[in-house]
Parts: C-alpha cells; structure tokens; sequence
C-alpha cells in the first residue's frame, strides 16, 4: 500500500535522479493531482491522524450556526443516553459561560429556527435582501479569488527566479557536491511550481453575470418556497379553500 500512495508516477510526473532524469510531465493521464501527492506524502512522513468525529452529521444541521445567547459562540450537539434510548441535544461547550453544559433538546431548537424562517419568509422584502447579500458575497469571493491568483502568480514569479540563481550556480562551479545539492533544490523548486501552477489553473475567473445569475439560481427549498409565495408562483397545494363552495 505504501508503495503506491509513495509513486509519484500517478501524479503525471515522474524522476529517477539516480539516471540523471530530472522531474518530467508524463504523457499519461495523472490519476491525483501534484497538489494532492505532495500532501499524501506529507502525511505519511508526520503520520498525521485525524481524530473521527462521530456526533458530525446530518443529524445536526444547524450545529456551529446557532450561537449561544451568552457569548456567541456556536453550539455544539451531542446523543444523550437515556434508559431505552439516545436523545439529541445542541449544548453550550464554553467553560465561562452561564450556559455552560446546558443542553437544548433539538426538536425545540430547530422548531425555533423554522419559525423564524416561515417568519421572515411572509415579508415581501426578504428575498430582496437576500439576493443583495448574494452578490456581495460574489463580488467579495471574486476579489478574493483575483488577490489569492496574484498571490499565486507572485510566488510562481519567485521561485522561477530561484531556479534561474541555481541553475547559474551549477554552470559557474566545478564541484560535484555542490552540483548535486544545487540539483536537488531544483527538483524540489519544480514540483513547488508545478502545485502552484495546478492551484492557478483551477482559479478560473468569473465571467459571469453576477446579477444574472442570481436571479436565476437554483434556491434551495426554504428560498424557493419564499419567492414562490411572494411572486403566486407556488405549485403547492393551498392550505384553504379545497372544499367545494357552499349551494
């Protein structure tokens, strides 16, 4: 097994300093990306473990959104244990807090939420604010995405400039150790630049109508149940008038 999360062959690249073939792009389809090899490979030398969570899933929805009263901090969730049975609870985890180890049973908790949901959703000017939100959240996300790719492009920029010092380095000396050790920074400088590389490729920019496409996004059900409500748009069935009118 180690054997093959060890081959660096699946990442598209391949290098055998030991016949001078230095890291070169294979012509066969990667099966990872460098990004990802190099970080296997980190985790088999620090044999990092994560610790498995198994009170985080979907039994818990709204676990690390709702905040505690007191502080502000979000709730965490736990299954109490009962005589017959196990029992969801949200529950405070701060140790200064008033609340602290103070349990919510879930039911009450996300019957809480939804009625502030079916609250807000009656008001006209809900999904208004809401697509507003949206496409500043869009606008920031694209200003992030353009700083993080310069950023990027910076670091590329850098290490270019590193290969060029080590390659002019191994031209002007007649040491052989020196050569080898110069050689090996190169090697590490070209899969650094490779993982950059992949990590600009995938920050595509939008070129997308921001506006646009918000008005045509796919809501989830609560939006989409908002702005059909708000526009007579709803295909549900109404809650009143299905008895035949009187003679």
């Amino acid at each position: 097994m180690l054997d093959i999360l060890n081959c660096q062959l699946y990442s598209g690249y391949y290098e055998y300093p030991r016949w001078d073939v230095p890291l070169t792009k294979g012509k066969h389809e990667p099966i990872v990306s460098m990004t990802t090899w190099q970080q296997v490979q980190y985790r088999l030398s620090k044999r990092a473990k994560v610790p498995v969570r198994s009170d985080i899933r979907l039994d818990f929805p709204l676990r690390g959104f709702v905040l505690c009263h007191f502080f502000g901090n979000p709730l965490t969730s736990c299954w109490s244990k009962g005589r017959k049975e196990k029992y969801p609870y949200y529950i405070c985890h701060r140790k200064d807090c008033d609340a602290y180890g103070k349990s919510i049973k879930r039911d009450v908790l996300e019957g809480e939420f939804e009625d502030i949901l079916q609250t807000s959703f009656r008001r006209k000017e809900t999904l208004a604010t809401i697509e507003h939100v949206m496409l500043d959240t869009w606008q920031n996300k694209c200003n992030e995405l353009a700083d993080y790719r310069g950023g990027l492009e910076g670091q590329r920029s850098n290490i270019e400039r590193k290969i060029d010092v080590f390659i002019y380095r191994i031209a002007d000396t007649d040491s052989t150790v020196l050569v080898v050790k110069d050689e090996k920074q190169i090697m590490d400088l070209e899969q650094q630049r490779i993982v950059i590389d992949e990590k600009i490729k995938r920050c595509s920019t939008a070129n997308v109508d921001s506006e646009k496409a918000v008005k045509t996004a796919h809501f989830s059900l609560p939006f989409k149940l908002s702005r059909d409500f708000n526009t007579g748009k709803s295909c549900l069935v109404r809650p009143r008038g299905l008895e035949p009118p009187p003679a």
